[in-house]
């Protein structure tokens, strides 16, 4: 199995859920900030509604909760067990890690979120019209 085929991959690469081709936010890069919550109409490659309901994504709240508390856990432990510091430069330094990786954090939980809710279909690769046949 190729690793770009993958559910985990694709995920973490904020692709289709569905294909796992098309992706999912208009600019690929989470740090443009006036463009990192607009997401495409539709996957460029199979056509699916990539918004499929007002308010489709607000339980990629709780996904994005259990993202940066889990993120926050894994780096308090290592911070614990590896470094022999103050408890405050721990909070220091998560609550720096947690602002700059908000960006990411917010379109992961959102790609997540239609994972979870949406059933890969390898077929689909083939639905759009415009893509060259190999």
């Amino acid at each position: 199995m190729r690793l770009d085929r993958t559910m985990l991959w694709a995920t973490f690469a904020l692709k289709c859920p569905r294909c796992r081709e098309g992706y999912l936010f208009e600019n690929r890069n989470p740090y443009v900030l006036k463009d990192m919550s607009s997401m495409n109409k539709t996957c460029s490659n199979c056509q699916m509604l990539i918004d499929p309901e007002p308010s489709f994504y607000i339980g990629s709240m709780y996904v994005s909760y259990g993202l940066t508390v889990g993120l926050s856990v894994a780096t308090f432990l290592i911070w614990y067990f590896l470094f022999d510091v103050d408890v405050m430069y721990y909070l220091i330094f998560n609550a720096v890690l947690l602002l700059g990786l908000m960006p990411y954090t917010f379109q992961l939980a959102r790609a997540i979120w239609i994972t979870i809710l949406v059933k890969y279909n390898p077929s689909s690769r083939d639905l759009n019209p415009l893509k060259k046949k190999n």
